[in-house]
This record gives structure tokens, C-alpha cells and sequence, in this order.
């Protein structure tokens, strides 16, 4: 699992507690399948890379691979908030990939006025 989300750092997004508890700057964080659920969060971002992961079935089967039944006691993954992300576009540091990613995140969660 990747650790990133500076950019949702920086722009005010709050992160599940044990979030702190991660290394910066580690492409893998230890976790267990009991400890998933730690994770649970109201959106899911998961970034997906080439040619590893071709697509977001791809990036899911990963995770259900690691985490049998995951998407089975998250909320999000349940009720249908798990944004899968171009992993190029979730890591690169470059304004136009930053730029890119607003969209894509706005894109999912933007809530329609009532």
C-alpha cells in the first residue's frame, strides 16, 4: 500500500488516526488484515500503476488479494467511494499532475446542489 496524499495533506483533507503512525517517504506501510479497518476513512484513494496494475479492477484485485474481504467491513469500499487514481498522476509533483488530481478527486466527490 503507498503512502502519499501530500497533496490531500495541503489541502485540508483529514486523514484516519493511524495515519501518523506511518513512515513518510516508504513505498509500504505494515498492516494487517485485522488492522485494515483502522483505515476506513469516507473516500478511498487508490492509486493504480502501469503495467502492474493495467486498470482499477486491476488495483482492486490487488487489494482484495492482500486483504481478502476488505471491501467487506470498509465503509467506503461498501457504499461505493473508492476512487482509483493513475498512480502517475497521485505521485508525480509536477503542477499539471496536481492539477489533474483536483479534477479527478472534485470529479468523485463533488456533492450536487440541493
Amino acid at each position: 500500500m503507498m503512502i502519499g496524499g501530500q497533496v490531500l495533506e495541503d489541502a485540508g483533507f483529514a486523514f484516519p488516526s493511524i495515519y501518523d503512525t506511518f513512515e513518510r517517504g516508504v513505498d509500504e506501510i505494515p498492516l494487517s488484515a485485522e488492522g485494515i479497518q483502522e483505515l476506513d476513512a469516507d473516500y478511498i484513494i487508490i492509486p493504480y500503476y502501469y503495467p502492474s496494475d493495467a486498470s482499477p479492477q486491476a488495483a482492486f484485485d490487488r487489494v482484495e488479494e492482500a486483504f481478502p474481504g476488505w471491501c467487506d467491513v470498509m465503509t467506503a469500499c461498501k457504499e461505493g467511494r473508492v476512487i482509483y487514481i493513475p498512480g502517475l498522476e497521485a505521485t508525480s509533483a509536477s503542477y499539471d499532475y496536481s492539477m489533474t488530481l483536483i479534477n479527478i478527486l472534485l470529479t468523485h466527490m463533488a456533492q450536487p446542489a440541493q
